[in-house]
């Protein structure tokens, strides 16, 4: 348990941002369909869908403003996106 604690402690603060931010959106964003979409998983799924939309419009802004599209930082998104919308489903289930 102790290198699993190290090993995340090691991540730099932009993969950090870049996973737990989708997660938080996903959740949020699923959380408040669920009251607009009659199917609550299809409501909790489009909330992972627009996390992950969100993350590669930020990854273009940035391939205009700094010059990179970062990869990494997409798969981040997308892992974070995944996990969020995995906890937001859970009640659902």
């Amino acid at each position: 348990m102790r290198k699993i604690f190290d090993k995340i402690g090691n991540l730099p603060k932009d993969k950090i941002l870049h996973f737990s931010i989708p997660a938080i959106l996903a959740g949020l964003i699923g959380a408040v369909l669920t009251h607009f979409v009659e199917d609550p998983q299809a409501a909790i799924a489009y909330g992972g869908i627009s996390a992950v939309c969100l993350g590669v419009l930020k990854e273009i802004y940035d391939q205009f403003t700094e010059g990179e599209f970062d990869l990494k930082d997409l798969a981040t998104d997308v892992a974070g996106s995944a996990v969020g919308t995995g906890i937001a489903i859970i009640p659902f289930i």
